[in-house]
């Protein structure tokens, strides 16, 4: 603020500058890192932000910093995600944060509708990805048999969600292959849900000597989920390795926020218990202890 003040910024505006300065980073780690469907998700930006003037100007300074660092950091995904984010964060701040907001609805095929035991699988490119939207019945584990599944397929997941609709669960997966055929992932996902491919068997472990994972529980980071911050080496197969361990102990994955930064993942899970919402103490413990075990290299 004392630098802008002495370039000829009035008080106002040296505040604002040194404001934009500490949030720099605000709206992209958000963005890539947490649920925006989640209302404290706005909530928590709202309240650093404080007003439309520097939501604005902070969108702008996001984009032109992550393009200055290069195209990854501002690919069409991140930038949607910014874009979204931005969007949420301006009617919190117009109308109040805090309001549910309610997941889309997708179009059930009466084959599943049917039978809950079939599965629908659809593709629809992104540019530079692409978003992979599964429809089945409803059950514990079904979150690990599709990440699974897509790591058997060598294909990188940068974020999921899932939700509940008819009795049915529909996830949405965002991946780094714009070039995916539905039929080949839904004979993988079927192959894995009925145990005739074990995708534990078809990934490397982690090589002797990686980084201990590092799991953080963030009571305070949702009222409707236990968040786990996962620190690990960016290995394939880390989505499966989590979902897998928390289906173990009969949590359901909400959403999935994957990241990396150089050699290391940097993933955030939103748990809940089946329709219990967030974790207690003690089974977030058990959790964290779980998910650690099962990224834990061997030796």
């Amino acid at each position: 603020a004392a630098v802008a003040r002495r370039v000829g910024f009035d008080a106002r505006e040296a505040g604002l500058v040194a404001a934009l300065v500490r949030r720099h980073l605000l709206l992209a780690e958000v963005a890539t890192t947490r649920d925006l469907e989640d209302p404290a998700t706005v909530a928590h930006v709202v309240a650093r932000v404080g007003d439309a003037e520097t939501l604005g100007l902070l969108a702008t300074l996001t984009e032109a910093d992550a393009r200055a660092t290069s195209p990854k950091a501002w690919s069409r995904w991140r930038a949607g995600l910014v874009t979204e984010l931005v969007s949420r964060v301006r009617r919190g701040l117009a109308e109040g944060s805090g309001d549910d907001v309610q997941p889309p609805r997708v179009d059930v095929p009466d084959e599943v509708r049917g039978d809950p035991r079939r599965v629908d699988v659809r593709v629809r490119a992104t540019g530079d990805g692409a978003t992979v939207t599964v429809v089945s019945g409803d059950r514990v584990g079904l979150m690990a048999d599709i990440a699974g599944a897509l790591a058997v397929q060598r294909v990188s997941v940068r974020a999921a969600r899932a939700w509940g609709q008819e009795d049915l669960a529909v996830s949405v997966w965002e991946v780094d292959d714009a070039h995916l055929d539905p039929a080949v992932l839904r004979q993988r996902f079927e192959s894995v849900a009925e145990r005739r491919v074990d995708p534990g068997e078809r990934l490397r472990p982690p090589p002797a000597g990686s980084l201990e994972p590092s799991v953080q529980v963030r009571h305070d980071a949702s009222q409707q989920a236990t968040v786990l911050e996962v620190r690990v080496d960016d290995v394939p197969g880390v989505v499966y390795r989590v979902c897998s361990a928390l289906a173990g102990l009969d949590l359901w994955v909400r959403s999935a926020h994957l990241a990396t930064f150089g050699p290391q993942a940097a993933d955030v899970f939103y748990v809940q218990e089946p329709g219990a919402g967030a974790l207690s103490d003690e089974r977030a413990a058990s959790a964290a202890h779980a998910v650690r075990h099962a990224l834990r290299p061997p030796g």
